[in-house]
């Protein structure tokens, strides 16, 4: 429930720049403040297990925003029914100050999760990147992503590569299990996702492919009996905060990826293509750089952009995640 709240609250909150601290705060004292007490900032934290499969960590802050500097607070307290202005202030903020200076778990941290499948990674690929990218939706009533083919473009650009690419019709299912059996480095697809028993078609959650052929829903299951050994699979799906998505990431790791990057919820476009392009450029000049620490400094950076200062918001960084099939 608290998990859901602040979620909500965070997506919300990059349209009203409005969020909830105190909402923040209560979660870390409850979930992660003896953790931190005890390392005490500069550690890459692996997260095994799904009872906090939704929960941003990065999002949490240590220390209260608005609130007396001695006050202490426990877990007990009742924070979220604070009277009076603080508690109105807290809930009404949008200062972007008081987003630069909050004591974000991020800025001590970085979170990875972890979902172990493989006892060592894949190391030898065919190729540098298979993109596919569905911007049309004739038949299932879902919106249309205009912004796809100059998405799945640019991540290709930035893997040094743009060869195999697949839009639209060419997006189907078929050419996505034929083609995903040639081992590729990086793996992306922009499309989006549907929720077990949507329409009546899938009783599981699962990918839209191009719906002008008669088979178009990859379901999660299907995904994990594939064969894909790819260094890294980058989920840019719409509808990524819906119920059980988290069985699509996990599908890939399963299927041989080696990592994926995926998101909480929605993302937003100017968000996702600087964050993703400071991020492969990140990889390009240091190869060597661990895909966690690449990504981690890519929002620390875009959420201090002092040339825009909504970034700042945790609803255009706090989304992003990356999770490891094994830790070697």
């Amino acid at each position: 429930m608290f998990t859901s709240f602040l979620r909500n609250e965070i997506k919300n909150g990059g349209e009203t720049g409005n969020f909830n601290f105190d909402w923040s705060f209560f979660l870390y004292i409850d979930l992660f403040s003896q953790v931190d007490g005890y390392l005490k900032g500069d550690y890459t934290i692996y997260i095994y297990g799904s009872e906090l499969d939704d929960l941003p960590f990065a999002t949490l802050i240590s220390n209260p925003v608005g609130i007396e500097a001695n006050r202490d607070i426990s877990a007990d307290d009742e924070i979220w029914d604070l009277e009076g202005s603080v508690a109105d202030h807290l809930r009404n903020s949008s200062s972007y100050r008081k987003y630069m200076e909050a004591d974000w778990l991020l800025n001590k941290y970085n979170f990875v999760r972890l979902y172990p499948v493989r006892a060592k990674s894949a190391d030898i690929f065919d190729g540098k990147f298979l993109g596919f990218g569905n911007s049309v939706f004739l038949k299932t009533g879902l919106n249309d992503l205009p912004n796809v083919r100059e998405e799945i473009e640019f991540l290709a650009l930035a893997s040094q590569s743009k060869k195999s690419i697949f839009f639209d019709e060419d997006a189907s299912k078929e050419n996505f299990i034929k083609m995903s059996e040639k081992n590729y480095e990086r793996l992306a697809i922009a499309t989006h996702s549907v929720e077990p028993f949507w329409n009546g078609l899938t009783t599981e959650p699962a990918l839209i492919f191009n719906d002008s052929h008669k088979d178009f829903i990859l379901s999660a299951s299907e995904i994990s009996t594939m064969d894909i050994n790819s260094d890294m699979t980058i989920l840019s799906v719409c509808n990524s905060d819906m119920t059980d998505f988290n069985a699509i990431y996990k599908s890939f790791l399963v299927a041989g990826s080696n990592s994926v990057i995926y998101t909480h919820w929605g993302v937003e476009d100017e968000a996702a293509s600087k964050l993703t392009g400071d991020f492969f450029k990140r990889l390009w000049f240091d190869p060597e750089m661990k895909k966690h620490v690449a990504l981690r400094k890519a929002i620390l950076e875009m959420k201090s952009d002092l040339n825009d200062e909504k970034f700042a918001h945790p609803a255009f960084w706090g989304n992003f995640s990356l999770a490891y099939s094994s830790i070697n």
